[in-house]
């Protein structure tokens, strides 16, 4: 692997858990580069400022923390909408995000580029009158979307999820197992405001299985396993491991997990007593790493991974004993609302391509004959891909990056 890498991975551990860096025989520029592909930059930035003095670093500030004040508004801000929905009576549970920033050191240094939000579908249109109230834009998907978008124009994106995944992931690859059990908690904010979230336990399983299913699709960031193992050390004492283990253990994810914690243990200046248990290989711990560095964030960086949840699922469903009868009528289920959007688009979409149906609502017939001539004349001319809607169909096991990938999968028994 590449050592600016391994030397990011420590100036990201010394930043998580407020150690002060010794190491000054490192390139603090490619570490910032690295660092900034995986989601920490302003994490890696103030462990790299105790120990260089470089003037690009200083030009630096300026920017970071701009990044973390805006944070911070956006976090005060959604914490008014937090009370509204409070005293309206509407239960919310906050999902990663905050709840994990809190974990870290300095946690205005974590910073989220969205806040997911999972309220029931039978309260959400009352959820939505206070969000547009306090200036956000809502955008409503289909039922088999698990998420809504509310957009504001100074603060970002809100996710308001009706479900905790994807029907087909949590079908085939947890289990059905994401729902929680137990009763929200709150927790205390920097700025005193409780907000609601998942119980210990019920968080534990969310925060692991959100990182598997980045991980078995595109790919996932160090910052998502630092935050996951935060996670297991914070709430220690607290997790009921003996359900934790048994759930993860039915799904096949158990091994994995645990050379996550060797990772910690191992390059982020975790300690053995942190963890309940862990597993070590230095050959699949290293690949597991070069998978993250090659992937990026949520795995951007790797377009040929594009399709690999498909090729995943497959298989999986396969070592199920489901037939191929039945992935093809899965896999038709799941595509059918990517035909449906191709087609046909959503209202809110509309309205905000081709205005005229916005004031004239009566007119959105015509915006979807408009949508298909804009759609043709993008064919035309190779803007887009009727791929783009369509959900399976893309086979990518010939490559060799994705051939690696299963193969590391395989060895965790993840299959």
């Amino acid at each position: 692997m590449n050592n600016a890498f391994y030397d990011m991975l420590y100036f990201l551990s010394c930043s998580a858990h407020g150690l002060v860096p010794e190491r000054k025989d490192s390139d603090p520029k490619e570490i910032f580069k690295l660092a900034h592909r995986q989601g920490v930059g302003e994490l890696v930035y103030d462990a790299l400022k105790q120990v260089y003095t470089d003037d690009w670093l200083s030009e630096l500030e300026v920017p970071v923390y701009y990044n973390v004040m805006q944070n911070t508004k956006k976090l005060y801000f959604i914490h008014k909408v937090f009370q509204q929905l409070d005293e309206a009576e509407i239960p919310y549970c906050l999902l990663k995000g905050e709840t994990l920033s809190a974990l870290y050191a300095n946690p205005a240094l974590r910073i989220s580029s969205d806040i997911d939000l999972y309220i029931e579908p039978k309260l959400q249109s009352r959820a939505y009158k206070i969000f547009k109230k306090n200036g956000f834009e809502v955008e409503r998907t289909t039922k088999f979307w698990h998420h809504d978008y509310c957009t504001h124009p100074a603060y970002g994106l809100v996710e308001v999820h009706r479900a905790f995944c994807d029907d087909l992931f949590d079908e085939v690859w947890f289990g059905n197992s994401l729902e929680p059990q137990e009763p929200y908690i709150r927790q205390k904010t920097e700025d005193g405001y409780a907000i609601q979230t998942m119980s210990a336990t019920d968080g534990a399983i969310f925060v692991c299985f959100h990182l598997i299913k980045h991980f078995l699709s595109k790919g996932v960031g160090v910052r998502q396993i630092l935050d996951t193992l935060l996670y297991f050390k914070h709430y220690k004492n607290e997790i009921d491991w003996e359900r934790f283990s048994a759930v993860t253990k039915e799904v096949q994810y158990d091994t994995f997990i645990e050379y996550l914690k060797g990772i910690g243990i191992h390059y982020l200046q975790f300690n053995e007593e942190d963890f309940e248990s862990y597993l070590y290989d230095e050959k699949i711990c290293a690949e597991i790493l070069e998978d993250c560095r090659l992937g990026g964030t949520f795995g951007y960086d790797a377009a040929e991974r594009a399709k690999f949840y498909q090729l995943y699922t497959h298989r999986r469903f396969l070592a199920q004993n489901g037939t191929e009868k039945e992935y093809k009528k899965l896999m038709n289920k799941w595509t059918f609302p990517g035909i449906r959007l191709l087609l046909f688009g959503l209202p809110d979409i509309l309205k905000q391509s081709y205005p005229y149906c916005k004031k004239h609502p009566i007119l959105l017939p015509v915006a979807v004959v408009h949508r298909w001539i804009d759609f043709i004349l993008q064919l035309m001319r190779k803007e887009a891909k009727v791929s783009t809607y369509l959900k399976y169909k893309e086979d990518v096991s010939d490559q060799e990056s994705i051939q690696k990938r299963l193969d590391l999968i395989e060895e965790m028994k993840m299959i």
